[in-house]
């Protein structure tokens, strides 16, 4: 389980993101969904390992993360959510440290028979959530 602190860009105050990556989360496995700004803008990831280790005298706090990407960063016409499959590839995983995490995200299955794994972002979870997904709302 990861606390994770943000700044709420709803009304610039602290936050708490609880992330979970772990099979004890009421007896089933759980491996919740990022959101993480990297060079190429916003990205999304789903958390698959979490663990530490030292480089160099130096404690790294590290996830093994696999990405998806947006369906042509345009929004499905029939809900109005972002549309996102899995990398597929060279870059499909990675590794991430935990401090580069911006929040976590819902991500909601498409229950698409082909690809099980495409999902819609949930940006109405919260008014940050929304804000950090609609800069134009800004």
């Amino acid at each position: 389980m990861i606390y994770h602190n943000y700044v709420s860009l709803d009304d610039m105050t602290p936050q708490r993101d609880i992330i979970r990556c772990s099979e004890k989360v009421y007896g089933h496995f759980r491996k919740d969904y990022v959101l993480v700004p990297t060079e190429q803008g916003q990205q999304y990831g789903q958390l698959l390992l979490v663990f530490q280790t030292t480089f160099m005298s130096t404690k790294l706090s590290l996830a093994y993360i696999k990405w998806f990407k947006p369906v042509a960063y345009a929004r499905n016409a029939l809900t109005g959510l972002l549309w996102v499959v899995p990398v597929v590839g060279e870059g499909a995983y990675g590794f991430i440290e935990l401090q580069s995490i911006e929040r976590s995200c819902h991500m909601i299955s498409t229950f698409v028979p082909e690809n099980q794994e495409e999902c819609f972002v949930n940006d109405l979870v919260d008014v940050d959530m929304y804000l950090q997904l609609n800069e134009s709302a800004m």
